[in-house]
């Protein structure tokens, strides 16, 4: 009986075990080209709120979203480093909305979006 037991908690480990793993596969399905859209068009919404005259609290929660989905950019350690020098410019781009200063957050996004757009020669 404890042969049979340790047998069955074997396989329920070795399930378990399996399932996670096509789980963390299943969750970057989303190619690289794709999601470099995706995270230009969100930051292309940060720039016309920003245009808008939007509130501070909804810039920097579009900001928070360009972010994540900038985020979800993988293909190598090349688009990774390039990917993550962008998130930390978009992060900077909170703090002078959060000082007020719109001239400068509109050339920043500009050129965050070219740093976004760039990574597609990387892949």
């Amino acid at each position: 009986m404890q042969i049979v037991k340790k047998m069955l908690l074997s396989l329920l480990v070795a399930l378990a075990m399996t399932v996670s793993f096509n789980v963390s596969a299943a969750e970057k399905t989303i190619k690289p080209a794709e999601a470099i859209e995706i995270a230009l068009a969100k930051v292309q919404v940060v720039i016309d709120a920003v245009k808008a005259g939007s509130s501070v609290d909804d810039v920097n929660k579009l900001i928070r979203d360009a972010m994540d989905a900038t985020g979800e950019i993988y293909s190598n350690y090349k688009t990774d480093k390039a990917r993550d020098t962008a998130i930390i410019h978009l992060r900077a781009i909170r703090t002078k909305v959060k000082e007020g200063k719109t001239a400068e957050v509109e050339e920043a996004l500009q050129n965050a979006l070219k740093e976004i757009d760039n990574l597609k020669s990387i892949i």
